[in-house]
């Protein structure tokens, strides 16, 4: 969560400094991201008001945002995407080191051997040699992670301290999540919009009610990204050009 919102404003800072360009220190900035990119840029905007006070930033679109990984953990594990899990796992060890201990006890050797070779991976590489199985083919008592994790006191600390949520935008945020993503639960993207609701952040939530398509391929996952395409960018061009916006919180 902070490494990944670090990134995002750090990046948005480096653009403000570059020559030739006809944005400045004082230009409005508006930050986009979808699937993971959406729990970065969601991560990035709750962040901003304490990591970022220099930036002024007009509107946030959060596509699909993962914004929970125990519930996405326990969604996306044996699906087209079932890699992202050790892409995830392979970053808590670099971020956690208290963890390695735990992961390297708990991993049996198929599972050692698949973490080691999504260290070198890319999405599609890791989709079709990761892809549709589970992860309790990796654990050593054969439960799928999600059900191991459950009995780890530190990783549930690590996972409750990655959680987005937790802060409060200052900026508007459009959360657009679809019911029926096989990947990226909806039911975590809304919980994310009512919690900084009830903060008292400035979010509007568009819920694209589609039905789960070949569950498991991440086409529902994909899907909605260029569906609610159009409605995204007309919210952040509203919101560069001054617009107010009152959100749906209400």
């Amino acid at each position: 969560r902070a490494a990944e919102a670090h990134a995002v404003l750090d990046a948005a800072r480096a653009a403000l400094k570059l020559q030739g360009v006809k944005v400045g220190p004082d230009s409005p900035v508006g930050l986009w991201g979808y699937s993971q990119g959406g729990g970065a840029v969601a991560a990035a905007v709750e962040l901003a008001p304490e990591y970022a006070p220099d930036l002024k930033l007009a509107g946030t679109y959060a596509g699909a945002p993962v914004a929970d990984l125990a519930a996405t953990l326990s969604q996306v594990d044996g699906t087209f995407l079932t890699g992202v899990i050790a892409y995830t796992v392979n970053g808590l060890k670099r971020t956690n080191p208290e963890l390695i201990p735990i992961i390297d006890a708990s991993t049996n050797d198929n599972g050692k051997a698949v973490l080691a070779a999504a260290e070198n991976q890319c999405i599609v590489e890791s989709a079709l040699t990761i892809g549709f199985h589970r992860t309790n083919e990796w654990i050593a008592t054969g439960q799928s992670l999600s059900d191991y994790l459950k009995n780890i006191p530190e990783a549930q600390e690590v996972l409750a301290e990655n959680r987005v949520g937790n802060r409060t935008p200052t900026s508007p945020v459009y959360v657009d999540t679809s019911t029926g993503d096989d990947i990226v639960p909806y039911g975590q993207a809304e919980q994310l919009s009512r919690e900084w609701c009830g903060r008292g952040a400035n979010v509007t939530l568009n819920t694209q009610r589609l039905p789960f398509i070949l569950p498991g391929l991440a086409l529902s996952h994909v899907l909605p990204d260029f569906i609610g395409l159009t409605g995204g960018l007309n919210w952040l061009d509203a919101r560069f050009r001054g617009q107010p916006t009152a959100g749906t919180c209400a």
